[in-house]
């Protein structure tokens, strides 16, 4: 299942390098312990089973260090269309009811400027400093988690992604998808 993602290549290989991101390289450990520390991270802000962890980031290993973490945690990721613009993230962000936004640094004042992130519980930046003392630098939120292991009660029908559509002949659908694909 999704939350044993990196599993075989931990188990043979940890030190294996999984990402090359600007010269800067991951191993399967090194993300299996970012993904434990943002579950834990994530449970200390309140986040329970299937709640909403959208994410508005380009290709970066931010992004997945948080689809590690919703799966190991039991939380949907509700990954956003980067190229989308703010009234298209907006509906998005109310429709699928996310109370976390990891977002990056460049789209931050278009969201701000048009009320996407009111009623969001957190706020965090990802390629920057925030501006605001009202939202969290990646780094600093992820800091406050423990790399412990997390044991989850995981079932194969658990809603795990919402994915939205293009929209091109009405609203965005929000189309979901179970840990395990059929």
């Amino acid at each position: 299942m999704l939350q044993h993602l990196l599993q075989t290549t931990l188990e043979k290989a940890p030190n294996r390098q999984l990402i090359d991101f600007y010269d800067r390289q991951y191993s399967a450990d090194e993300l299996e312990k970012a993904s434990l520390k943002l579950v834990s991270r994530f449970k200390l802000a309140g986040l329970e089973s299937i709640d909403r962890v959208a994410m508005l980031l380009p290709n970066c290993p931010e992004a997945v260090q948080v689809y590690l973490a919703c799966f190991k945690g039991g939380f949907v990721v509700v990954p956003l269309d980067y190229r989308h613009r703010a009234p298209q993230i907006r509906y998005a962000l109310n429709h699928s009811g996310a109370d976390v936004l990891i977002v990056h640094h460049d789209r931050v004042a278009e969201l701000e400027s048009e009320g996407c992130l009111v009623g969001l519980s957190h706020v965090v930046i990802v390629g920057g400093e925030p501006e605001t003392d009202s939202h969290q630098s990646f780094e600093d939120f992820v800091s406050k988690g423990s790399a412990a292991d997390f044991q989850g009660e995981y079932y194969d029908d658990d809603l795990c992604v919402m994915i939205y559509t293009s929209g091109t002949t009405s609203r965005p659908k929000g189309v979901t998808l179970t840990r395990i694909f059929h």
